[in-house]
């Protein structure tokens, strides 16, 4: 091999290095960033709810009385409908009330339903901060669901699946209440974690 030759490879090498470097902290910056994103929106969403009466005190509000359509409110433009607590992953996140691609780098988003109709669907990016650690979640895990008129929407996870990236039905139309899912490394298929509706308090198992 000649000594031009062996310095262009090396080169090439050095480019790709240089390139894998960037896309790790390109990955990093955004995983950082939505991290941040949601901890200030739960701030805002959660002085909200606080300043905001109830109409009815939580234990004797009925889920049949209330309204299919979920109340939102809106943070440096955007809409939210809630946030979820995950206690198993650590997790707080605020849920937008739209899917788009430019939303799900600051936070999760509805893809379909609503809480009151139980088929309440929500998606996120793979970042560490969001959906990352959904794979590890556990049957009878904790999930719940506040939404932005003060109802808690409690759920306990019931199974945590792989499925085919193309496949949205198996999110979209299915028996359980809540479903949360997003991609695995690589976007090739999706994890899916199916939750059920419990009382607050119920037992878990």
């Amino acid at each position: 091999m000649s000594e031009e030759k062996g310095n262009l490879l090396i080169k090439l090498a050095l480019i790709l290095i240089l390139l894998a470097l960037l896309l790790m902290f390109n990955n990093w910056w955004e995983d950082f960033s939505a991290g941040n994103a949601s901890h200030t929106v739960i701030s805002d969403m959660q002085s909200a709810l606080e300043t905001q009466e109830a109409e009815n005190e939580q234990e004797t509000e009925s889920k049949e009385t209330r309204p299919l359509q979920m109340q939102e409110a809106i943070i440096d433009g955007y809409a939210y409908i809630g946030y979820l607590n995950i206690p198993a992953l650590g997790l707080e996140l605020p849920v937008l009330s739209e899917w788009s691609e430019a939303g799900l780098k600051i936070a999760p988003a509805r893809h379909f339903g609503a809480a009151a109709t139980d088929d309440l669907v929500i998606a996120a990016h793979n970042y560490r901060r969001h959906f990352g650690a959904l794979g590890t979640l556990k049957d009878g895990d904790e999930v719940t669901f506040t939404e932005m008129d003060g109802y808690v929407n409690h759920y306990v996870v019931r199974k945590v699946v792989t499925i085919k990236g193309t496949d949205l039905q198996e999110v979209m139309y299915n028996p359980y209440d809540l479903v949360l899912y997003t991609c695995t490394t690589g976007g090739k298929k999706r994890l899916a974690a199916y939750c059920e509706r419990v009382d607050a308090g119920a037992s878990q198992q």
